[in-house]
């Protein structure tokens, strides 16, 4: 209870009581679907099953995924992509950055979708495939973007995980993170050791440095006040040889 209230105290005194109400509101849905994933080892498949099965919708997930694109969209500049015709959402949810990346780039015949939650690439496929060309991933094939949104401060094995990015794409690839996240109840930097909640590492410019060394990449930062109100994102790009 103590790290509970301490961590509805930073809300209030950072984002205001509307935020501190509506994060405390998610925070024991969350709790209460927990108790269901509790035999689920948090970011596993069966855990993000048992999620989008449960709060996801009623913690505005879907809301989330398609303010982050929208975000992407706004903030980079585009032009060097409008040649790309195939797009793979890394990490999609219910794959509603879909019709924000059709909008940005209509060039785009493909968008193709994975996360580990099969339950949630179906939800999203059922809705959005009528409209914008999005189906279930093929990840034998390389895509001409990939692009990875709010999914690598969840991961363990960094270094693994961007290899498997760059490997699936033939031209770019964008990871976009909450930037200098820290632990809101100890101020210091996140670690599997030392996550919150979900979050298992702190995005920063040492994160970079040891991941990301020997690839070029470019950094542009914004704030995406409804979808994160934990301060920045980033955008990292890296353009394949």
């Amino acid at each position: 209870m103590i790290n509970e209230a301490r961590r509805g105290y930073y809300f209030l005194r950072n984002y205001g009581l509307v935020t501190a109400l509506r994060k405390g509101f998610v925070y024991y849905i969350v709790r209460l679907t927990s108790v269901k994933n509790k035999a689920n080892q948090i970011n596993s498949k069966e855990y993000w099953d048992t999620r989008f099965r449960g709060d996801w919708l009623i913690c505005r997930g879907d809301m989330q995924t398609m303010l982050f694109a929208s975000a992407a969209t706004s903030c980079l500049d585009l032009s060097k992509y409008r040649n790309s015709t195939s797009l793979l959402d890394y990490g999609c949810g219910t794959c509603d950055s879909a019709p924000i990346w059709k909008i940005a780039l209509p060039g785009i015949l493909e968008l193709s979708m994975f996360d580990l939650s099969e339950h949630a690439m179906q939800i999203g496929i059922d809705k959005y495939e009528r409209f914008v060309p999005c189906k279930k991933a093929d990840l034998t094939k390389k895509h001409d973007i990939v692009y990875c949104s709010n999914v690598i401060e969840h991961i363990e094995d960094v270094d693994s995980f961007i290899a498997n990015l760059i490997a699936l794409s033939s031209r770019f690839v964008i990871i976009q993170a909450p930037w200098n996240e820290l632990h809101p109840v100890t101020g210091e930097k996140l670690t599997p050791e030392s996550p919150s909640g979900e979050h298992v590492q702190t995005v920063d410019n040492e994160f970079l440095e040891r991941h990301l060394k020997g690839i070029k990449y470019a950094l542009s930062y914004a704030e995406v006040p409804l979808a994160w109100q934990g301060g920045m994102q980033v955008f990292i790009e890296i353009e394949l040889k």
